[in-house]
């Protein structure tokens, strides 16, 4: 994900899921791949932790992307204190079994809402 209107629509309309290393918040997207959006706020640390926790989940993200369900978009938080690869990895490979196995709550379908255009009305001079 790039813009912070997808971040924002996964905030709003996706479902959510905790864990002791991830907040995961997921929302299917109705393409043929999953995508991933890290949010990792200056409350982990400095610029280079935060790097470091971002670099772990996308290699995390990487071992699990073929156990997740495909067409969702998925923002993930880092909950609490950092966590090591395998940590992140296996959390990320349960929350793709739980999806799977229908224990999770399933993400609805978002599809582009056309915007309504909006008229202004002119005021008159005088």
């Amino acid at each position: 994900m790039q813009t912070s209107r997808e971040f924002e629509t996964v905030k709003r309309y996706g479902k959510r899921h905790r864990t002791t290393c991830l907040r995961i918040n997921y929302l299917e997207n109705g393409r043929e791949f999953s995508r991933l959006g890290l949010v990792v706020s200056r409350r982990q640390g400095n610029a280079v932790v935060r790097n470091r926790i971002k670099r772990l989940i996308r290699e995390a993200f990487r071992h699990a992307k073929h156990d997740l369900p495909a067409s969702y978009d998925l923002v993930l938080l880092p909950g609490g204190g950092p966590c090591e690869l395998d940590e992140y990895t296996a959390t990320l490979k349960e929350f793709a079994g739980d999806l799977s196995a229908g224990k999770l709550p399933a993400a609805p379908r978002h599809t582009a809402r056309p915007s309504s255009p909006t008229t202004r009305k002119k005021n008159p001079p005088g």
